[in-house]
């Protein structure tokens, strides 16, 4: 039987939330909204390095809608796309609450 490392983060603002994980240590993702009513997301890497002037951000997810109640799973392939240590992974909820659980299995 496989074991699994679990980090929960819970996003409670609108503002961009730096997701503090090495971005080449985990599998699945799991975003959850809170809420009853339907939350957009934006899901991006950044690079630090050219912060906070000329940043350039590469979505993942933009402006996806995750209904209220419901879940977002993104499995092994769409995190492939974090192997690059240098930049780092950010969550955007447009509510002004968050209202969204973040799960990452490493």
């Amino acid at each position: 039987m496989d074991t699994y490392q679990y980090e929960i983060t819970n996003i409670t603002t609108s503002t961009a939330t730096r997701l503090a994980y090495p971005q080449n240590n985990f599998t699945r993702m799991l975003l959850t909204n809170t809420l009853g009513a339907a939350v957009q997301v934006d899901l991006y890497v950044e690079d630090p390095a050219l912060m906070p002037s000329a940043g350039q951000k590469y979505f993942i997810l933009n402006q996806v809608v995750i209904p209220g109640g419901a879940s977002l799973e993104i499995g092994e392939d769409g995190v492939t796309y974090f192997e690059n240590n240098h930049r780092e992974l950010f969550l955007r909820s447009m509510s002004p609450t968050g209202d969204l659980t973040v799960l990452i299995r490493k």
